[in-house]
């Protein structure tokens, strides 16, 4: 369980520190919207597969 706690500490801050911004003429620098999208399906997937897991 430890190893599955810190996994989602570790998705949890790096979605909270993964900022998108626009930089004229460059486009995109950090992630896209979507990507930071799929990083917090992927953490809420694992959140609920630990619940389902410690029934």
């Amino acid at each position: 369980m430890k190893n599955s706690t810190l996994l989602l500490e570790y998705l949890s801050e790096f979605i909270a520190n993964s900022a998108t911004r626009r930089v004229k003429g460059y486009g995109t620098v950090g992630l896209a919207h979507n990507t930071i999208r799929t990083y917090k399906s992927l953490y809420m997937i694992t959140v609920e597969y630990e619940l389902e897991k410690a029934q």
